[in-house]
């Protein structure tokens, strides 16, 4: 009907008279004072964008990668933060460390790429083989922990292992940042008096900012006691692991990275946060928060041992 027509036209044609008033509005507010910034100029802000290099490898027969992704500051270094990240599932940890080592100044982490399982499938000699990477780096790790335990896959594994600390560059590395994520059945509150850790634990500190699957595990040692009390002293969940002192440690060496370096005398902080579970990302802002802090106690050892 006529008279729709001409409803429609008409409404469709305020639309535009509305816009555009809207529009002359926003130009008479803003403009002058647009106009008024006399002493406005760009910054010169350069664009530095990320790279990543890849190191094939087979273990066994199998093909893999161990990744370096590297984020350099303005000047082409590569900064003070240097990560790993074993379990190639726990990616809100890498996406997290990814958005820091941009924002503090530049940074690596290095990962593995096998096919996106926490544990590193192979196969040797037709035999189909399993290992958690993080329980690769001792022979009693691998002895608990290869699914089938085999003595020549145990040295493939233990070589490969090897490699990947050479390109992580481990023994010039001042501290090891290792990147977790947990589920629900994994937390802080599993190493409290009474918990199935609680003999792994020389001190537990639960805070009040965030849940106990948010919180840092820290080998012991001089730097690795500093470090608790720095980040513990900001109410952060912490755990201080048994130290290592051969050949009468009470630690279980299961072959984990934190075992490893305990061994040879490296302070590590792993930062693990509960896994990505929705689209609002905020179990990545959390474990940001927590690398932001962590990173912070860094640069000051970083810097104090260099005076």
């Amino acid at each position: 009907p006529s008279h729709l027509c001409i409803t429609f036209f008409f409404a469709w044609d305020m639309s535009r008279v509305s816009f555009v008033l809207l529009s002359a509005v926003v130009v008479l507010i803003v403009a002058p004072f647009v106009i008024s910034q006399g002493n406005f100029t760009c910054v010169d802000y350069p664009v530095v964008k990320p790279s990543e290099v890849v190191h094939p490898y087979t273990l066994g027969d199998t093909p893999l990668n161990i990744t370096t992704y590297t984020q350099p500051d303005e000047a082409g270094n590569v900064g003070l933060y240097s990560f790993i990240n074993l379990h190639e599932n726990e990616n809100t940890s890498v996406v997290a460390a990814k958005a820091l080592i941009y924002q503090k100044g530049g940074g690596s982490i290095t990962f593995l790429q096998h096919g996106g399982t926490r544990d590193v499938q192979f196969t040797y000699k037709g035999v189909a083989y399993s290992i958690d990477p993080n329980r690769m780096f001792t022979y009693p790790g691998l002895q608990a922990n290869l699914q089938p335990f085999n003595e020549e896959a145990a040295a493939l594994v233990l070589q490969f292992s090897q490699t990947l600390l050479d390109i992580y560059k481990f023994d010039s590395q001042s501290i090891v940042l290792a990147l977790h994520n947990d589920s629900p059945n994994y937390s802080a509150l599993d190493y409290l008096p009474g918990g199935v850790y609680a003999d792994e634990a020389s001190k537990v500190h639960i805070g009040k900012l965030f849940i106990p699957r948010d919180f840092f595990y820290i080998a012991n040692g001089v730097v690795g006691s500093q470090m608790y009390d720095c980040l513990t002293g900001e109410d952060l969940n912490a755990v201080l692991q048994v130290p290592y002192i051969a050949p009468n440690s009470t630690l279980t060496d299961d072959g984990s990275l934190s075992v490893y370096s305990a061994m040879h005398g490296k302070p590590y902080v792993n930062t693990e946060a509960a896994a990505a579970c929705c689209s609002q990302g905020t179990a990545v802002i959390n474990q940001l928060i927590l690398l932001d802090h962590l990173t912070t106690q860094v640069a000051s050892l970083v810097q104090g041992g260099s005076e």
